[in-house]
This record gives structure tokens, sequence and C-alpha cells, in this order.
């Protein structure tokens, strides 16, 4: 922390972070920090999985314009099931600059849990991370009318079912602008 004075008060920290949103906080610290490591993951055979923040921001540009195609608008609530992995970090953001609200739902948590997470929250659309979580939703989709999509990040083999999808769909609908979608923000 060089040169920067410890905040000690709860007015300093509203005072430095007053009119803004996380989406502008996080444009800020990637064009200040580009190259610098922001993520990290445990590879599977050992080792590391890295990511700069410029990294991070394009994966987030990508899910953000994959998710605006996916129809998912500002007020709308997005379900996130899935263990502690890197893509949670992406379409988490990718929500908040489209001025939508992630909701996490607890690995753990049984198909009853779910449909009352998922129905309360009203949410549209569910990102979970593989078979087993989506098995879970599958059995509370019936009760969930305003569930119309629900990705999966490693999708079993065979077909899926109808407004089941792979999330590497997500990611192909180009890149969007995330300065001009943090501009849109508003606390």
């Amino acid at each position: 922390m060089s040169g920067l004075k410890p905040l000690s008060t709860i007015a300093e920290i509203d005072a430095l972070s007053a009119g803004r949103t996380v989406p502008q906080a996080f444009v800020d610290l990637v064009t200040a920090n580009p190259n610098a490591p922001a993520l990290h993951s445990m590879k599977a055979e050992g080792g590391w999985n890295s990511w700069s923040y410029q990294q991070f921001a394009d994966q987030v540009a990508a899910a953000a314009a994959g998710l605006r195609s996916a129809g998912l608008q500002s007020g709308q609530r997005m379900l996130l099931m899935m263990r502690n992995r890197p893509d949670f970090h992406w379409f988490d953001a990718a929500a908040q600059f489209l001025s939508a609200t992630p909701v996490s739902i607890y690995n753990s948590s049984s198909p009853e849990e779910i449909e009352y997470l998922a129905g309360h929250a009203e949410a549209e659309i569910a990102i979970v991370e593989d078979n087993g979580f989506l098995e879970r939703i599958l059995k509370v989709r019936g009760e969930l009318p305003n569930l119309h999509q629900i990705y999966v990040i490693e999708p079993p083999d065979g077909p899926l079912p109808d407004g089941v999808h792979p999330a590497s769909d997500l990611m192909k609908s180009g890149s969007a602008d995330l300065g001009e979608l943090a501009a849109a923000t508003s606390p």
C-alpha cells in the first residue's frame, strides 16, 4: 500500500466510494493493472492457472455479451450454482455489468432449497457447474415459471433437455464494451 493512507472510518469509506459502482471500480482496476494477476485456480494435474486483470476482463466482456444475447436484462436475477471456480467470477461480474443481480446458491442446496431460492428471486437464467447440479435444478424446474434458460459449465454427454445449453455458448457472442456498460450502471 505504497503511500496510501489506511481508511479508518465508515464516513471515509463512504466518501471514497460515493457515486461509484463495482463495475466502474473494476474497469478502473483493469486499466491501472492490466497485467497483474487477478485470479488463480488449481490445475487438476497440479500447478496453477492464472488470469491477469485484462484476461479476467476479457472473460467478463464475453460473458456479458453472451448473457445479454441470452436475454438477461437490468433488474433481472440470475442463479449461480457451482463450486469455487474462476467461471463463477466472470459470470457474477458480467451480471453486475448488465445491472442484473447474480444470486449464488450453495452447491449443497437440495432441490427444495433451490426451488425456494430460485422462485423467491424470480430468476430468469441459471448457470450450474455440472450434471449433479443440473439434475437437482431440473427436479424443480416445473415449479419455476420464470426460469427460462439453464446453462451448464460441464454438460453431461448426450443431448440436453429443452432450455438447457452448454455455458460455453454464452462465451461465443462477442465481447461487450465494459467501459460503456460500467458507465450505464448507478449505485
